[in-house]
């Protein structure tokens, strides 16, 4: 899926918005239902948070594709997320030490809600960045679940877990695949993909639309 997203964020853009806002919004869900649960109650308990998740995660994506500005929003939210898991694990666990949870989570909602809004200005420099980065994180992550190297931030900022400089060479491979996937999306950028974008704002009667419209010739997707 991290391979999908970093290829082709910008051409299949409902896809990944949908796949993005349903993997982030199910993932902070679980982070929430995590604090109040026993992870030793009942089988049906689990299952039944389980499906809850997985409901606000598919609820959020849903949004995200039939407001193309929710999107915007999540998807530079997203990106401002993983920025900030970076920023506390390659700098501030690694020279200032575990600081606790809650400023992890504060750090990392600063970060998202600052993306958001960034994407939601200038979305059409956006996209190929910010999907070509997030796919490069769900890559990196999903190897390093079996490699590993590549602590768990939240174990860090419990202090549960030790920063491993060896952890550098996913840094790395991050920013080669995050160049490999902005080089491959912009060189198969075709004129109407955001144009399309715009046309489905319109279409869905949004008062963005105007903004989505400005300097793009939609009559391609027959606007």
């Amino acid at each position: 899926m991290g391979f999908f997203i970093n290829l082709y964020g910008l051409r299949m853009f409902n896809i990944t918005m949908f796949v993005i806002s349903f993997i982030f919004g199910t993932f902070a869900a679980a982070a929430f239902f995590y604090h109040f649960t026993d992870l030793n109650t009942e089988n049906w308990i689990l299952w039944f948070i389980f499906f809850v998740c997985s409901f606000i995660g598919a609820a959020l994506g849903f949004l995200a594709v039939r407001y193309k500005q929710v999107g915007f929003f999540g998807m530079g939210f997203g990106l401002g997320v993983i920025i900030a898991l970076l920023v506390y694990q390659y700098i501030i666990s690694s020279f200032i030490g575990a600081l606790g949870e809650a400023f992890l989570y504060g750090v990392a909602a600063i970060f998202g809600v600052i993306g958001g809004y960034i994407a939601t200005k200038f979305w059409k420099g956006m996209i190929i960045i910010a999907t070509s980065f997030i796919g490069a994180y769900m890559i990196i992550r999903s190897v390093s679940v079996y490699a590993g190297g590549f602590p768990n931030e939240i174990e860090l900022a419990e202090g549960h877990a030790e920063f491993e400089w060896w952890a550098v060479a996913y840094l790395v491979f991050l920013v080669l695949m995050t160049i490999i996937g902005i080089t491959y999306q912009s060189k198969n950028k075709q004129p109407e993909d955001e144009a399309r974008l715009a046309a489905e704002e319109l279409k869905s009667g949004s008062r963005y639309s105007e903004i989505l419209l400005e300097g793009i010739d939609t009559k391609d997707v027959g606007v």
